[in-house]
């Protein structure tokens, strides 16, 4: 009986204290996590790359534009520099006409005449003679 006993103990001893496949087991973990933080890592330095690469791309392209704008801004100043310059040509050319026709010459002062706006009574009176050659009847 106590060979049964010390038989039995050292089974229970050895099943309760075998830990083989518990470390098989955390071993394939750690190596999962190992392979895991590997990609991981990866990934970040792949996208630390594309960040920097899309940011090197983005300032090239402002650059560019920056450029392009640059040179347009400079055609449109030398574009409105000429055409105003061709606009005082054609007014002084204008103003040289108009004082050689006599056109800016002192006049007398009674020359002009001014016509004023009719007042209501008045209006209403040429609304009135206007009807009557017409034929229309006065309500």
């Amino acid at each position: 009986m106590t060979a049964l006993t010390l038989i039995a103990l050292v089974a229970i001893r050895s099943w309760t204290t075998d830990t083989r496949e518990e470390r098989q087991r955390l071993a394939d973990a750690q190596r999962e996590a190992d392979t895991e933080r590997s990609r991981s890592v990866a990934s970040q330095a792949a996208l630390e790359v594309e960040r920097s690469r899309i940011q090197r791309d983005a300032a090239a392209e402002w650059a560019r534009i920056e450029a392009r704008l640059q040179t347009e801004r400079q055609a449109m100043r030398a574009q409105l520099e000429e055409e105003r310059a061709k606009m005082a040509c054609e007014s002084l050319e204008t103003a040289f006409r108009m004082i050689n026709a006599g056109l800016f010459e002192d006049r007398p002062a009674g020359h002009g005449k001014v016509i004023g706006f009719p007042s209501h009574a008045a209006r209403a009176r040429e609304e009135a003679a206007c009807d009557r050659d017409r034929g229309v009847s006065q309500p």
